[in-house]
């Protein structure tokens, strides 16, 4: 094992203090764009009265989601953020999609804020950086001495978390406080000065055209981007050294202070602004026009009341801003890596602990990925800073959900309350974002946003095919779900960009009467005329391009939903198919072992017999008695494994259990003749079934063991028939007599190339072949049809072959059955004894991962609610800990590590307490022979409930333990 799947994310250790944390959350909500969007954004879209309310609204949002946060932190104190929850909630598909757009939020606040400084550079120190090579992208200046300027942050930040996340948390905490500090003083020192006149430019909102409302309403849309980043310490959830209880409180805190900055600075440039301006609506309607500080209102307002002094101030805490981000967006997105790497969505060399105990890879990669952006100037990187607000709004979606489903299972209403509050709130933002937000979201974010999603689709299924784990592609409704986002979004994007469009052809028009003046001659009017259907032709060509855009996404998206669901199925069909011959192969190789060990047995009963006389009888020379010893040693630890695999062949040696019950006839055999209907098609055999000659479909049988019947018969055919050869699978009963019996025939017939007459008396016999697999080229135990006739015996039935070489085989079934003419309304009203499990808690102990989930499904189904423990001890643990009555009942397993099902029983009936001593205990294992029965029940158990699980039989046996209580 390498050193990359050793380390585990459990295995960081623990630093990060509570202030540390208040310092990631809080440094990663406040970055550069609060010192910037609060004047040129918030105030004229809403005024400072607007601005102010929909930044408290939105604050009061996240509280939400910060409380969705900490209680999923409570619960999972692992790294890995929203992905963790997700994955653990709902599926690996699930955190892969979660992960996918995270990342992208967390790289691009990274991005945004490096390339911030040279901003800040540009007002404070003017030209001084704006040295060296000179080159444009989408119309920004980027100078090289700017951007090592903005390289220089990205490689120091990176440094300094890869080589000491303790250095790395201080720097963090230190400036979270001078930010908070420097925006503090700057507001005081605002106020102090502020006229108080101005004092009333705070209660107005802005002059635009939309209502108070929609300025508020517009507002509170950007608070996926002005609080994205308070989530980031759950990323290093794993890494805090505090109870996980107190995350709530610092949570709660760190948003209140993100808020109260940006109030802070949205205030600031209403109580003091250039005194040639009438009013702050007078100011704003110009800002595009200013140039230096008056184009920065918080800035200017920083200026006015405290002077250069001022102006430092508001730039170091800008910069605290900017360095805080950077650190705690490198923090949480290489914990983030470093889980998408451990749940194998990314390679494991991006899940190697360093040294010093970072997740050095994952920090490289993005220090190196980040060294590039510094290039590309502001413009393109403001276009991927706008997928914050839908990123966030998926992440937050994500983790509301998995709050909601976790504590509707543990029955707490709040919890339960604030996941259904915070998914409705993320629905919204992220609606609200794609189609009633044209000025908040660039046309171009659309666009990137579709793109990404595509890419995660294009990623995924290559996760999904190198899944050797088979963890991913669970999940059809995920993707289903992913491609409707691409469908929305292109709709968004095809609706802000021809609406682009037109207002362009329509200012183009505007400009053109207004350049050529009064239209009086027919020359002329013709002439606009001409240029305005140029304008209409040109917008329609643009409609016509989008369009097909949309449409290309679409069915690409369309394909990877396709191709990944494909895959899904293949792979469930190929393992149940491998699933259930290897389980014919045990036990026909157990059956072996069983016949074959008695002969083993007797000569080490032998050996261990005279060795130990030999040791005892006084008359062994002591040299001899020393290798004596070893041979009885090794001999005992042998019978040790003989009895072993004894006790297991008695199990599975001629004692084919059958569990008779109500089932559909032609429905088994359908789903047996749909398993095989790509192998065949692969060999391009032509496949057919006909069950129209059962027309009582209802029987009691062992549908299980009939499934493996079919199984065997329809493999053997699709083996040994050839390509472009026929398959037949036919169904049919004979009348029902009057003991309302039938004899049902099942028939699979090929036109393969036969079986010898020699060979056809012996194909029943375990490990009999025709042809060995060197001769056939076909590989095979030879026991397929052996288990078949055995089962088919133990169900009083009988199975035949017919063949002749050169034209096939054919193989009957024939088993009576009794016949049922009953609704299938009726049958479940059978099966419902009217016990009322609604709301019933039940313990259920169980090791077994694959079991404790089909019980819990089982149980859940049935309105139990589920906890579950993976060992006896665990489980005694969890009901001491409870009140009395808390658990109506234990449902336990029998082997388990640590503590068993004995040994629970044995220790809850040991209680002195009557309250829990008394509670039902039921045995839920596969020790199912009427002996371990005994057992159970003479251990102080209440019932015993064999597996596999029939759901007739647990409903009985818990209703009656329940009842009985």
């Amino acid at each position: 094992m390498d050193s990359a799947a050793e380390q585990k994310s459990g295995v960081m250790s623990r630093y990060l203090s509570p202030a540390a944390v208040w310092a990631l959350s809080l440094g990663c909500t406040v970055g550069w764009g609060a010192f910037v969007m609060p004047g040129t954004v918030f105030l004229p879209a809403a005024g400072p009265l607007g601005s102010l309310l929909g930044l408290a609204i939105g604050g009061l949002l996240m509280l939400v989601i910060a409380f969705n946060y900490s209680f999923l932190i409570r619960r999972y104190p692992d790294n890995g953020g929203t992905v963790t929850y997700a994955s653990k909630t709902f599926g690996y598909d699930h955190g892969f999609i979660s992960s996918w757009f995270l990342i992208l939020v967390y790289i691009a606040i990274i991005w945004a804020n490096a390339t911030a400084i040279p901003l800040i550079a540009r007002y404070v120190a003017g030209d001084v950086f704006q040295v060296g090579f000179r080159y444009s992208v989408l119309g920004y200046d980027v100078y090289m001495g700017e951007a090592l300027l903005s390289l220089s942050a990205i490689l120091l930040c990176g440094f300094i978390c890869r080589v000491s996340k303790r250095l790395a948390a201080g720097l963090q905490t230190a400036g979270a406080f001078l930010l908070v500090l420097g925006i503090a003083t700057v507001f005081a020192a605002v106020l102090w000065q502020s006229p108080a006149a101005s004092l009333s430019e705070v209660m107005t909102f802005s002059g635009a055209e939309e209502t108070p409302p929609w300025q508020i309403l517009s507002i509170i849309l950007l608070a996926p981007w002005a609080f994205v980043g308070f989530e980031s310490v759950s990323n290093s959830a794993g890494e805090m050294k505090f109870d996980p209880r107190r995350v709530r409180l610092i949570l709660i805190i760190s948003v209140c202070t993100g808020t109260l900055a940006y109030m802070m600075l949205a205030v600031m440039p209403a109580l003091i602004y250039p005194g040639e301006f009438a009013s702050l609506k007078d100011y704003l309607a110009v800002l595009g026009a200013q140039e230096g500080l008056r184009g920065l209102p918080v800035f200017y307002a920083a200026e006015a009341a405290l002077g250069q002094g001022g102006v430092f101030v508001i730039s170091a805490a800008a910069l605290c801003a900017i360095i805080t981000g950077l650190i705690g967006n490198y923090i949480a997105a290489s914990r983030l890596v470093f889980a998408m790497a451990d749940d194998g969505i990314l390679p494991s060399w991006f899940g190697r602990l360093g040294a010093r105990d970072t997740p050095e890879n994952a920090l490289l990669f993005l220090t190196l990925l980040s060294a590039l952006i510094p290039l590309l100037g502001r413009s393109a990187i403001g276009w991927i800073v706008d997928v914050n607000t839908l990123g966030a709004s998926v992440a937050y979606l994500y983790t509301s959900a998995a709050a909601f489903v976790l504590a509707r299972r543990e029955h707490l209403s709040r919890e339960r309350t604030c996941g259904a509050a915070g998914m409705g709130i993320a629905l919204m933002f992220g609606f609200c974002l794609m189609f009633f937000a044209s000025d908040t979201i660039r046309t171009a974010t659309y666009m990137i946003l579709a793109i990404w999603s595509i890419l995660g689709f294009a990623f995924f299924y290559y996760v999904f095919s190198h899944d050797q784990m088979h963890r991913f592609g669970k999940s059809t409704v995920s993707w289903i779900g992913l491609m409707l986002f691409v469908l929305l979004i292109s709709l968004a994007w095809v609706k802000q960009s021809n609406d682009d469009e037109t207002r362009q052809a329509v200012l183009n028009v505007a400009g053109y009467y207004h350049r050529e003046g009064t239209l009086g001659e027919d020359r002329n009017l013709a002439a606009a005329e001409a240029f305005s259907e140029d304008q209409i032709t040109a917008t329609g060509t643009v409609h016509t391009r989008n369009s097909f855009i949309q449409l290309s996404m679409i069915l690409i998206s369309i394909l990877f939903v396709f191709s990944i669901y494909a895959t899904m199925n293949r792979r469930e069909r190929d393992l149940k198919i491998q699933t259930m011959r290897a389980e014919e192969s045990s036990r026909a190789k157990t059956h072996f072992l069983f016949n074959m060990s008695h002969d083993i047995r007797t000569p080490m009963n032998a050996i261990l017999g005279f060795t130990r006389i030999l040791i005892n009888d006084g008359k062994t020379p002591p040299e001899s008695l020393v290798h004596i010893r070893k041979i009885d040693t090794a001999g005992r630890q042998l019978l040790g494994i003989i009895n072993n695999v004894l006790e297991m062949s008695r199990i599975e040696s001629g004692r084919i259990g059958i569990h008779n019950g109500e089932h559909d006839f032609g429905q088994a055999i359908r789903e047996v003749f749909d398993l095989f209907r790509e192998p065949m098609e692969g060999k391009h055999i032509k496949y057919t079934m006909d069950t129209a000659l059962i027309p009582d479909t209802m029987a009691v049988f062992d549908r299980d063991n009939l499934i493996r019947i079919i199984m065997n018969l329809i493999s053997n055919a699709c083996k040994f028939t050839g390509e472009g050869g026929a398959v037949y699978v036919f169904a049919s009963q004979t009348p029902v007599s009057e003991d309302g019996a039938s004899e049902y025939l099942i028939s699979v017939r090929d036109n393969g190339p036969g079986i010898a007459a020699d060979f056809l008396e012996k194909i029943f016999e375990p490990f009999e072949r025709a042809r060995t697999s060197t001769e056939s080229g076909l590989s095979g135990t030879g026991l397929g049809l052996a288990v078949s006739k055995r089962i088919a015996e133990a169900m009083q039935g009988r199975i035949e072959a017919v063949s002749e070489p050169g034209k096939g085989a054919e193989f009957l079934v024939k088993l009576k059955l009794r016949v049922v003419r009953r609704e299938l309304s009726d049958l479940k009203e059978e099966q419902n004894p009217g016990d009322d499990f609604f709301g019933k808690r039940i313990l259920l102990a169980e090791d077994m991962e694959i079991n404790r989930e089909i019980a819990e499904m089982l149980l859940e189904d049935l309105g139990f609610v589920v906890e579950a423990a993976v060992n006896g001890r665990e489980a005694l643990i969890k009901y001491q800990s409870s009140a009395p009555g808390y658990y109506d009942a234990i449902i336990t397993d029998i082997q388990m590590p640590i503590m068993d099902g004995y040994e629970l029983t044995r220790a809850v009936r040991n209680l002195r307490d009557p309250g829990y001593a008394e509670i039902p205990i039921i045995a839920m294992t596969a020790n199912a022979m009427q002996e371990d029965k005994d057992k159970a029940l003479s251990m102080g158990m209440n019932g015993h409930v064999p597996k596999p699980l029939d759901v007739a039989v647990m409903t009985e046996v818990i209703g009656r333990a329940l009842r009985g209580r």
